[in-house]
């Protein structure tokens, strides 16, 4: 997908969490998300791992999603594979 597409699915998103109320716990959260465009930084690897860690340090108990890190890093070009298969399905069911 083009970079143009992925910015319309982004600006999609957002403007469809700024339409809807988010569930009371994320409410908080969402300016945020939208303000510091996370969306765009999922596109890098190291900032998708830095997020997984970091919902992992909010969860009670020791840090498994941290654990996974290595695991993400190791299997890097089969999750990348998978990805491309899957993102024009995906596009072309949402309609982007």
């Amino acid at each position: 997908m083009n970079d143009s597409a992925n910015q319309a699915l982004i600006q999609r998103c957002y403007r469809l969490l700024d339409e809807r109320p988010a569930p009371a716990r994320l409410e908080r959260m969402i300016p945020i998300l939208v303000a510091q465009d996370w969306l765009n930084g999922y596109a890098d690897f190291g900032f998708t791992c830095s997020a997984v860690a970091g919902i992992g340090r909010r969860l009670s108990g020791p840090n498994r999603l941290a654990e996974l890190v290595p695991w993400l890093e190791a299997d890097y070009a089969a999750l990348e594979e998978g990805f491309v298969r899957l993102w024009p399905e995906l596009n072309q069911r949402l309609g982007v």
